[in-house]
């Protein structure tokens, strides 16, 4: 065969960078496979919380055809319900503070007190705090709504929860 034959290029070699470079490649892959897998693992985290907080039923709706689905252990739960006032509380009570207790003072609460909330993640708290740096103290729960990402349904999840005084 010639030297200029199809068949005599393919059996050259046809490695364009060497081993070290190889490595540099392979490394920088992993580093972005690792960080993708962490961010999908950390939105899988909010998304399963995003679900528990709207799995809660609202005051007053009638949640007795879902019961009446679940025999096993949600027979259980309507007598631990029956002990507060509103239906469905016993199950959220355990992971969220009771609405009983001290409200959270939007014009004073840092980030981490912001992130406990339903509804407000990192991002968002952070948000709340650089809004209330740039533009002063709410005068208004209403106000939180200027802030990006908090939009009328997540205020209303927030309404008994916290307080601009």
């Amino acid at each position: 065969m010639r030297e200029g034959s199809p068949d005599a290029r393919r059996r050259g070699s046809r490695a364009l960078f060497g081993p070290v470079q190889a490595v540099a490649v392979i490394l920088l892959l992993l580093v972005a496979l690792s960080a993708s897998l962490t961010m999908l693992v950390a939105q899988a985290a909010n998304y399963a919380a995003f679900q528990q907080d709207a799995a809660v039923p609202l005051p007053g709706s009638d949640d007795a055809s879902s019961n009446g689905s679940r025999e096993g252990a949600s027979s259980a739960q309507p007598s631990d319900s029956d002990a507060g006032d509103v239906p469905g509380e016993a199950t959220s009570a355990s992971s969220d503070p009771p609405p009983t207790s001290s409200l959270v003072d939007v014009n004073t609460a840092d980030e981490t007190l912001l992130d406990t909330l339903p509804g407000v993640g990192p991002a968002i708290a952070r948000r709340i705090i650089e809004y209330r740096a740039s533009h002063g103290r709410f005068s208004s729960i209403d106000e939180l709504l200027e802030v990006s990402g908090i939009g009328e349904k997540t205020l209303e999840r927030l309404r008994p929860l916290v307080s601009a005084s």
